[in-house]
C-alpha cells in the first residue's frame, strides 16, 4: 500500500508496485499487466520479508520476491495519443539476486530489450561475485514507442529450476 511505500522509501518519488498485483482494497486499484511469459512449472515467488542476508542495497525488500523462469514481458508505457509522437526514452534497471544455493555457470541467459540483445550469457552468480548477492543491470537510452519488451533467453533449451532465468524487479525511469 502507499503508506508502506512511503515508509520503505520516504525520500523517493518512486512508486513501487508488487506484481502480480495483490488482491486487496488498499492497493489503490492500480491495474498492471505485463503480458509476461514464464517457463512452465515455474513462476512468482516471495521469500522471508525480514531481509536477513540481503546485503549491498538500500532497498533489500526489492529482492524478497521475484520470478523464477522469467522469459519475457511486454510492458505498456505510452498512451495511444503519445504513440504517434516521437519515441520516449527510458532508463531500464533490472534487479537480480540469485538463490544462495545457486552455482556459477548454471543460471545463464541472454537479456534483450526491444528485440536487441543487450547482454549475452548473463550469469547472475558470476556478475554479483557470488550466490545470494544483489546486482542491478542498468540500460540507459532505451527507446519506446508504446510498450517495452524484455526477453530472457536461457542458454539451455529446456532449463531446470536451477538453470532458469530469475528476475527480482524492473525499474523504469522516463528520461525523455
Amino acid at each position: 500500500d502507499k503508506r508502506e511505500i512511503r515508509e520503505k522509501d520516504p525520500e523517493s518519488a518512486t512508486l513501487w508496485l508488487a506484481y502480480p498485483r495483490p488482491v486487496c482494497e488498499s492497493n489503490g486499484n492500480i491495474a498492471l499487466s505485463l503480458s509476461e511469459e514464464i517457463w512452465p512449472g515455474l513462476g512468482f515467488f516471495a521469500q522471508d520479508g525480514s531481509y536477513s542476508g540481503i546485503l549491498g542495497t538500500e532497498r533489500p525488500w526489492l529482492y524478497t520476491s521475484g520470478c523464477l523462469g522469467f522469459l519475457g514481458a511486454k510492458i505498456p508505457l505510452l498512451e495511444t495519443s503519445e504513440e504517434a509522437a516521437k519515441p520516449a526514452e527510458y532508463l531500464v534497471r533490472l534487479g537480480f539476486r540469485s538463490f544462495p544455493s545457486d552455482r556459477k555457470h548454471k543460471r545463464v541467459f541472454d537479456i534483450a530489450l526491444q528485440g536487441v540483445c543487450v547482454v549475452s550469457e548473463f550469469d547472475p552468480v558470476v556478475e554479483a561475485d557470488g550466490p545470494g548477492n544483489v546486482l542491478v543491470k542498468e540500460f540507459p537510452g532505451v527507446e519506446v514507442r508504446d510498450s517495452l519488451e524484455i526477453r530472457f533467453t536461457p542458454r539451455i533449451a529446456t532449463p531446470t529450476r536451477e538453470e532458469a532465468p530469475i528476475l527480482n524487479y524492473i525499474e523504469l525511469i522516463r528520461t525523455r
